[in-house]
């Protein structure tokens, strides 16, 4: 994905979708605007140093001039994306074998639940996951570009630094 076109694009696009009934909000060519993808593209590029001043200042603006129709977006996209982290979690513990593979991509949503923030009603069921997580997880490296590590520090995004622990041999 090309974080700077993704983020362009989603800008323009930004004040019309927060009017919209759509949490997933179809693009021409990147991946759907959300505001998660969103601020995970403004991340990213802060992190690369390649945030521009303009679309961060833009982003800031949109958020305080729609700020309760950021809040509900947010607050519905925060549920899909529990939903989903929730879902793999599942697939996880039972068959790890199969779905520990994809831990370092499947991991997104729970890095866009962190971004988001905005449900502190779920907060609850969000340690919940995180503590069904643990038990299943070993320490390791920063699992996306290093170049990205200092975006998301620990303790905060502990799950980006962290695999899925070996199965045993007897399952």
């Amino acid at each position: 994905m090309d974080n700077q076109r993704f983020l362009t694009d989603g800008l323009q696009q930004l004040p019309a979708y927060l009017q919209s009934d759509e949490v997933f909000w179809p693009m021409e060519r990147d991946p759907q605007l959300t505001l998660g993808n969103l601020l995970l593209a403004a991340a990213t590029l802060d992190a690369e140093g390649k945030l521009r001043p303009v679309d961060a200042s833009a982003l800031a603006n949109v958020k305080k001039e729609w700020g309760v129709a950021w809040k509900k977006k947010a607050e519905r996209e925060f549920t899909a994306r529990l939903r989903q982290w929730s879902h793999y979690l599942a697939e996880l513990a039972d068959n790890p074998k199969q779905h520990a593979l994809y831990y370092a991509s499947e991991v997104r949503p729970r890095v866009l639940l962190q971004l988001l923030g905005e449900a502190p009603e779920l907060a609850d069921k969000v340690d919940a996951l995180d503590a069904a997580l643990r038990p299943l997880v070993q320490p390791a490296d920063f699992l996306w570009d290093a170049k990205l590590a200092d975006a998301f520090p620990a303790p905060e995004y502990w799950f980006l630094r962290v695999v899925p622990k070996p199965p045993d041999e007897d399952e």
